[in-house]
């Protein structure tokens, strides 16, 4: 079967921009509120928030155009599908946990219950909770397949349209009293992921639709981020945003941010984003780890928090991750143990 490459090339950029958020999470408090340096590292975190649903929408299109094309017997594609992302959320969620006992000795009392209560909450790490919406995302895959491929393009803006507002209004009259991470579950980014869908039922005739109107669809995604971006940062600093007004913005965004990526790398194959989009997955299950070392070097030999600290810490983060990736992916006993592959 084909390989749609455009894909890699957004796999290339959404693990960049995972990377840049992390390391800009700490610059984005470490400032006042009212000084230039808070509302440059703000905006530059806010615009690379596309990241995991980008990933999402990825994972949907990709998985739903080939269960249409080959037809995968359940069984066979839950087997295959799920292993790989399973055995590592254990695996990594198992190294994170001695790395957090060995740095934070004492901090938490290790248990069964405890250990449980993390993986469950997808919360062993910061960044192990996409592993977690991965493992749904294969669960209802299948099922959106047989009835998605024939519905026509209002219908699903519709059902999406529904069954997002449906989740929010679940999440706050239910969900939250029982699983109070909502960030962790699909339905937190159900826009993306029946859009993707869709698209992917549909994937040739969606395209060349979406291609003849790109231009308009890069305008108002120009306005969608630049909405989104002031409606973050203003309630990063607390100023008053409604929720349904932040939620909004934020699907606009991560929606719009997926589709104008998409239509981009079609037409624009880029070999750089390609480099690190074919270990875009061991990257991101790794990079925290350099990104640890190196905030903890820069700090223990005692240089003060600044600009060059965010930019360095980018560049070793990127590639001591992508050489470590390289060597798990090449390495077959690593990449067995790690990656499920």
């Amino acid at each position: 079967m084909k390989k749609l490459q455009e894909f890699e090339s957004m796999r290339g950029l959404a693990i960049l921009a995972v990377i840049i958020i992390h390391v800009t999470a700490e610059a984005t408090i470490a400032y006042p509120s009212d000084t230039t340096r808070f509302i440059s590292y703000n905006i530059i975190n806010s615009l690379a928030q596309f990241a995991v649903p980008v990933f999402l929408f990825i994972s949907s299109v990709v998985l739903t155009w080939k269960q249409t094309k080959e037809e995968v017997p359940l069984s066979k594609f839950y087997t295959k599908r799920l292993k790989t992302v399973i055995v590592p959320y254990l695996v990594w969620s198992t190294f994170y946990f001695i790395l957090k006992t060995v740095c934070f000795r004492g901090s938490t009392a290790l248990s069964l219950n405890f250990i449980g209560r993390e993986l469950v909450n997808g919360t062993a790490y910061y960044h192990l909770y996409f592993l977690l919406i991965v493992i749904q995302l294969y669960l209802f895959i299948p099922l959106v397949c047989t009835f998605i491929k024939k519905m026509k393009s209002l219908h699903m803006i519709v059902l999406t349209l529904f069954l997002q507002v449906l989740f929010y209004i679940l999440n706050k009259a239910w969900i939250y009293e029982i699983y109070p991470h909502p960030a962790n579950l699909l339905g937190s980014y159900l826009s993306v992921f029946v859009v993707g869908c869709w698209i992917g039922a549909n994937y040739q005739k969606v395209k060349a639709v979406f291609l003849k109107y790109k231009v308009h669809l890069w305008s108002l995604s120009l306005l969608v981020v630049i909405c989104y971006v002031i409606i973050n940062i203003k309630l990063r600093m607390n100023e008053p945003v409604g929720l349904i007004v932040y939620y909004g913005a934020y699907h606009l965004f991560a929606l719009f941010s997926s589709l104008s990526i998409w239509l981009f790398f079609v037409e624009n194959q880029s070999s750089f984003f390609n480099i690190f989009g074919t270990q875009s997955f061991p990257m991101y299950l790794i990079h925290p780890l350099f990104l640890g070392i190196w905030n903890t070097l820069w700090h223990a030999i005692g240089f003060s928090t600044n600009d060059f600290l965010y930019l360095t810490g980018l560049l070793f983060t990127v590639v001591f991750s992508y050489v470590a990736s390289c060597i798990f992916t090449k390495w077959k006993l690593l990449s067995k143990l790690f990656l499920a592959r």
